[in-house]
């Protein structure tokens, strides 16, 4: 007898990280979708609760529409926990049925077992959530599945058996066993992108007193790219990171303070002010290896790194800005263009989401993204990521993080525009045409204001690089 009821836990945790935006993304279980994985969990839940009862199976073929209801994690939640109650009564571990297939109930409880372990594992991988398990509940499903997976009555049940040293961890030689490719959860090293390409997982390196959490792409031996957060590190897109990665560059973006895995203590009372994110970047170049870094920022990322430029120009080699303006938060310059007050007007009069609602913050920044000229589906995709790391259910949290609202609230002076003149490194300014919270106006002024600063306007562009933008963005950085 074995207690599924660890392995049920981890699979239910998983299910608040998990919003309609995800559900067609794609799985380690090959032609499964999240959504798919999710309908055949519940199956596996109905069905392993009737054997466990030895009663009727339900008939697999009755198609489910659990996820058309909005109380579909409660719903599955609840059955998962039922199948493992009902794998805890010893008299369910007894006899033998037939489900189409006649076979011990131990059997069946350990195949039970397994489909919560590998199913698990397989969507913490598609939506980037930590995975773990007891080994002694680890150790009794790997005993079960080398045994049993080659041996399948149905012999196409598994994919083929993928090699992996004989130390490997419990967890990678069951999902190995089972066809997949091993590899880490969040939470460990080695993590691989979306498009394959291979990078760190999420870190935490301590500097002036914070934690800030970064993640890095490309070989430790390449040029180092720093990418500021504006505010949290994914307002750089994986295939920006990537494009930059595979040009020979060491990329790294990073969460400012009060956003993503970065220490998060008051965001609506911040207790330090601009030049202090000038100097975690500094020291950030320092702890990563020293010598001079490519600096970019974007939106009030690119005013850190525009200070940080400014005041540090031994330590940056090159500078980015995308979708930025030379002056902080507030009332702009005469020859500045303000926010487009058409677009803001009907943005921010917008009822609030309920903050520690997923789907709720999902829909939100998918509406917000029509408004600004960005991509509706890779808005809501990064409000869904951002909404998960965010280190709290505190609903002031999760709106500082979805919309960046600290920058506003910290003290940016003195003035840093009429110090512009004196940069001598290589800088790029990248702005969308189509922005309306900085005006491109705001771009141009500021590539006139940095001496020999290329201007890169992009067409289809609004507040958000685009992936689409990703290749010619990247190009233009890689030229610096």
């Amino acid at each position: 007898m074995i207690d599924l009821k660890p392995a049920a836990e981890a699979v239910i945790d998983l299910l608040p990280n998990i919003g309609t935006a995800q559900f067609d993304h794609s799985t380690p279980c090959a032609d499964y979708t999240v959504a798919d994985l999710l309908l055949h969990l519940d199956e596996v839940a109905r069905g392993s609760t009737a054997l466990a009862r030895k009663a009727a199976v339900p008939a697999t073929a009755e198609p489910s529409d659990m996820l058309s209801d909005n109380n579909w994690r409660t719903t599955l939640a609840d059955r998962l926990w039922e199948l493992a109650a009902a794998w805890a009564d010893s008299t369910a571990w007894q006899g033998t049925t037939d489900a189409g297939i006649e076979l011990p109930n131990e059997t069946w409880g350990r195949i039970a077992l397994t489909e919560l372990v590998v199913h698990g594992w397989d969507l913490a991988r598609a939506v980037d959530c930590p995975f773990a398990l007891p080994e002694p509940i680890l150790q009794a499903c790997l005993d079960h599945v080398v045994d049993f997976v080659p041996n399948a009555p149905i012999p196409a049940l598994w994919g083929s058996a993928v090699a992996v040293p004989e130390d490997a961890a419990l967890l990678d030689r069951i999902v190995a066993v089972t066809g997949r490719v091993p590899g880490p959860v969040r939470g460990g090293a080695g993590h691989a992108s979306p498009s394959g390409d291979a990078r760190s997982d999420v870190a935490s390196v301590s500097v002036n007193g914070v934690a800030l959490g970064i993640e890095s792409f490309g070989s430790e031996d390449d040029p180092l790219v720093l990418l500021v957060g504006g505010t949290t590190m994914l307002s750089w897109p994986d295939s920006l990171c990537e494009r930059l990665a595979s040009g020979g560059r060491r990329v790294v973006r990073y969460d400012l303070r009060d956003s993503g895995a970065s220490t998060t203590l008051d965001p609506e009372n911040p207790a330090y002010d601009l030049r202090d994110l000038v100097a975690d970047a500094v020291a950030l170049v320092e702890v990563l290896g020293g010598g001079s870094a490519h600096l970019a920022g974007i939106g009030v990322g690119g005013m850190v790194a525009q200070v940080a430029a400014v005041e540090h120009p031994d330590v940056f080699s090159a500078l980015t800005l995308i979708g930025t303006r030379p002056v902080a938060p507030g009332p702009v310059d005469a020859d500045l263009p303000d926010h487009d007050h058409a677009v803001m007007g009907p943005l921010f009069s917008r009822a609030q989401p309920d903050w520690t609602d997923r789907d709720a913050v999902v829909a939100f920044a998918t509406e917000g993204a029509r408004l600004m000229g960005d991509d509706p589906r890779e808005a809501g995709a990064a409000a869904a990521r951002i909404w998960d790391r965010t280190p709290s259910r505190d609903p002031a949290v999760h709106q500082a993080n979805q919309l960046a609202m600290v920058f506003s609230r910290i003290d940016c002076a003195p003035r840093w525009r009429e110090r512009l003149s004196e940069l001598g490194l290589p800088t790029l300014v990248v702005h969308g045409a189509a922005d309306p919270f900085f005006p491109v106006g705001n771009g141009r002024a500021l590539a006139a204001d940095i001496p020999g600063a290329r201007l890169l306007v992009l067409d289809d562009m609004g507040t958000a690089v685009r992936d689409a933008a990703a290749d010619e963005i990247a190009a233009a950085m890689l030229a610096l």
